[in-house]
């Protein structure tokens, strides 16, 4: 697993309000079901923020309305935040032929959709 998702930050600090998160992985996933854990960063755009890594363990899941998330919870290990939990949620397969990739044996190898980030 590789990904490489934007984020537009809202209610953060104004100097970390745009990024790239990647992070990898190991562990069985689909669409629907599935756990994770891995290391990612986040790769702030304002150049006076540093890196924030972290560890995460991640679930794949179906929520209400048929949506396919992959949630990542974590810590951050260094960086901005250092010490904050992380969460990060990603829609999977937002539109119908996403969600019908899913189903076919080589599935989803690429998606786009809403990337929720939370700091605490």
């Amino acid at each position: 697993m590789r990904a490489a998702p934007r984020c537009s930050c809202v209610g953060a600090p104004l100097d970390h309000t745009n990024g790239t998160i990647q992070f990898t992985g190991n562990g069985q996933l689909s669409c629907v079901a599935g756990n994770s854990s891995g290391s990612g960063r986040i790769n702030w755009q304002n150049d006076h923020a540093s890196t924030t890594t972290f560890d995460y363990t991640a679930a794949a899941g179906v929520r209400p309305g048929g949506v396919s998330v992959l949630v990542l919870t974590g810590q951050v290990k260094s960086g901005d935040f250092q010490g904050s939990t992380i969460i990060i949620e990603i829609v999977l397969a937002p539109a119908p032929a996403q969600t019908l990739q899913c189903l076919t044996p080589n599935g989803l190898d690429t998606s786009s959709g809403a990337v929720n980030l939370q700091i605490l």
